[in-house]
């Protein structure tokens, strides 16, 4: 009986800590149907770390370690209850740095205002704006002399005069515009990936810390 017992409960700590975090997100009544938002972000390293390795999933890890250490004392139904609860507080952690993390790959920034921390949310919210300022502004200079704004009037001019000007340029005439374009659109990739990884680690952290309740209960058990 100990045995089957510790085997069941083994069994709810490999289905709490390899769920995909993003396939819970929601009230917790069930998995999400269809695609997650954050399908791809939980694939980077870092990121999957601080999804697997959040608090009450550390705490469960540690309960299950100390049973097994246990002699031959049973496990009660509310011991068992407790450990469910446990588990599905691991499931809500990996969902909140989930989302933080995968808002912070939409409008970097985002995930680090989900959890509480404005300074970090409104330095990346700067830089991935700088970037898309400078790639902007940089693309424009690189346009033909012909098409720019101190040459052609776009507010003023019809759509057919703007559309002639514009046939009349060659593809290599648009070669320096488009290599900014893309190097602006990479880096802009760069700054929302770092900042997911950053987002996944400061939710992580503020889960450590409690300054986010998400109602996890870890407590409870005799262990």
């Amino acid at each position: 009986m100990r045995r089957r017992t510790r085997t069941a409960l083994a069994t709810i700590a490999v289905l709490a800590l390899t769920v995909p975090a993003g396939a819970l997100e929601g009230s917790g009544d069930g998995p999400a149907e269809g695609p997650s938002a954050t399908d791809g972000i939980e694939a980077l390293p870092s990121v999957r770390d601080s999804i697997i390795n959040v608090p009450a999933a550390l705490a469960l890890a540690s309960r299950l370690e100390r049973i097994g250490r246990l002699p031959s004392e049973p496990v009660s139904g509310s011991d068992l209850v407790a450990l469910l609860d446990l588990a599905q507080a691991v499931r809500r952690e990996q969902a909140f740095v989930a989302r933080s993390a995968g808002l912070s790959w939409v409008v970097a920034g985002l995930g680090h205002y989900s959890s509480g921390d404005g300074r970090k949310a409104a330095g990346w919210m700067a830089a991935d704006l700088t970037v898309g300022a400078a790639t902007a502004i940089l693309a424009l200079v690189a346009l033909p002399p012909a098409v720019q704004g101190r040459n052609l009037n776009y507010l003023q001019s019809s759509y057919e005069q703007i559309r002639d000007r514009w046939s009349t340029l060659r593809p290599a005439e648009l070669i320096p515009a488009a290599v900014v374009s893309l190097t602006g659109t990479f880096l802009r990739i760069a700054v929302r990936s770092q900042a997911a990884r950053d987002a996944a680690a400061s939710a992580r952290n503020a889960l450590a810390a409690g300054s986010i309740d998400l109602g996890s209960d870890r407590g409870g058990l005799r262990w």
